[in-house]
């Protein structure tokens, strides 16, 4: 079986010497090994899908494709909590670019609360999901899971709630919203803090 880290360090092999780019075509006869000095000790693994196949290939794994004859080819970008850390440093990133892209907006007075949420606006525009969307997400999903774990025949429900505490805990921030507080307990547009409060459970008064 190949690790994940074992394939991520093949990508390495494949980037430039600057650590940059990756070669264009792995399948090239000629490779210039001035400008890819590692490439030669790079190890690929190949696979023929066939009609009707259907092909995972993990988060962070560089694949190349190449078609062997006319083809339709239908791909889903999704994510789960084995790497929710890389989707929220993505999301950071893109955030950040946005934010540095309308900061010229704050001349003409749109500043505070306003400027992030038109940020939050261009960033769900750009990325197809913003810090919002996110949030809800990582809600829903908490509800979900703990929903699960009640149950006494889930004899791993404990594990999966300690599995659900870990990975909340990577997006964990201090100010990404505000917590509004219903009848009905936190709405979802709570802090993402509420999500891990909720996997981690009723907490102890001192």
């Amino acid at each position: 079986m190949v690790s994940n880290a074992g394939i991520v360090e093949q990508e390495i092999k494949l980037k430039d010497r600057y650590g940059r780019f990756v070669v264009p075509d792995v399948t090239a006869d000629v490779i210039d090994k001035t400008k890819y000095p590692r490439f030669h000790e790079a190890h690929a693994m190949y696979v023929v899908q066939e009609t009707g196949d259907a092909i995972f290939v993990p988060s962070g794994w560089y694949h190349q494709v190449k078609n062997l004859k006319d083809t339709i080819s239908i791909n889903h970008n999704w994510f789960n909590g084995y790497n929710i850390r890389e989707v929220w440093g993505f999301l950071k990133r893109e955030y950040a670019a946005v934010e540095h892209e309308l900061d010229d907006l704050k001349e003409i007075g749109l500043v505070g609360r306003d400027f992030v949420d038109q940020c939050q606006v261009v960033m769900l525009a750009n990325t197809g999901m913003n810090y919002v969307e996110f949030r809800e997400l990582l809600y829903a999903k908490t509800i979900k899971m703990l929903s699960w774990c009640e149950h006494p025949e889930n004899s791993d429900r404990m594990l999966v709630k300690r599995d659900l505490l870990s990975h909340l805990g990577y997006v964990s921030l201090s100010d990404t919203g505000t917590q509004k507080s219903t009848s009905a307990g936190p709405m979802w547009t709570c802090n993402w803090s509420y999500c891990v409060m909720l996997a981690a459970g009723p907490q102890t008064k001192q």
